[in-house]
């Protein structure tokens, strides 16, 4: 496949992941681009409402992966080392930025993007998901990224670039650079694999090393708690607990400390 983008842009939709979703179900090609100045019902993993007022950047991109494409479910990350490396790039250097597992993006500590993939067909989650038995469909990958509002209401402290000293950035700008860094970090992935997503994470991931508590479920009981060591071939979280038994995490979230009473 090429790596010709198209975009589309619309003044306000309900969300950019259902607008591409439509289009991708009518045929939209791959390497399309939806992004909106407003959305009204945006989403986050799980559901969670996404803030979304004019001057932030909702994008999203349709992906028709092909047979030889690695694992799905390693899209996530590719889009967090995407949107890592277009905040960076506006930041610079004095601030910190970091992507905390699995795909939140983080400056100076707080959270300034957030990534939604959906795909069809349609799956639990997308490591069940094959480029073979996903050849025929689509992955709509969605971001989000805070330019100038964030919400301040949250459990997670947040930011945006123009809170964290980025005055002279616009949405049009953020929108063309993600566009860019995404489409650049996918060729790398599709060409090198599964090995890419560590060899580039890894360095980039907020608390290795560390004791975290990974919430897997409602249930806090089924909570998966121990160090931080690392990620597998496939981008996945390395637990390694008390016991010194390693646990493969595929899909949570990721809290820092002594795990809560």
């Amino acid at each position: 496949m090429g790596d010709k983008v198209t975009f589309h842009e619309v003044k306000a939709t309900e969300s950019t992941n259902s607008l591409a979703k439509q289009l991708a179900c009518d045929g939209a090609e791959h390497l399309t681009v939806v992004w909106a100045h407003q959305q009204f019902s945006g989403r986050g993993r799980y559901g969670r409402q996404w803030d979304s007022p004019v001057g932030n950047v909702f994008w999203s991109m349709i992906l028709r992966p092909s047979a030889n494409w690695p694992s799905l479910s390693g899209l996530s990350h590719v889009a967090a080392l995407a949107v890592h490396a277009t905040i960076a790039c506006f930041v610079g250097q004095a601030a910190q930025v970091q992507i905390k597992w699995p795909n939140d993006v983080l400056v100076n500590g707080k959270k300034i993007a957030g990534i939604l993939l959906e795909a069809k067909p349609s799956a639990t989650n997308m490591n069940s998901l094959t480029s073979e038995n996903s050849s025929n469909g689509w992955v709509v990958v969605g971001v989000g990224i805070n330019v100038i509002h964030f919400p301040e209401d949250v459990n997670y402290p947040a930011s945006s670039l123009h809170a964290e000293g980025v005055i002279d950035t616009d949405r049009d700008q953020v929108v063309a650079a993600l566009t860019r860094f995404f489409v650049k970090k996918l060729a790398s992935y599709v060409e090198k694999g599964p090995s890419y997503l560590n060899e580039q994470l890894l360095p980039l991931m907020v608390g290795v090393g560390e004791r975290i508590n990974v919430r897997v479920s409602d249930n806090a009981d089924d909570d998966v708690v121990g160090i931080f060591s690392g990620l597998d071939g496939e981008g996945q979280l390395i637990v390694t607990k008390e016991s010194g038994e390693q646990q493969i995490v595929s899909t949570g979230d990721v809290f820092f400390g002594l795990k809560d009473s």
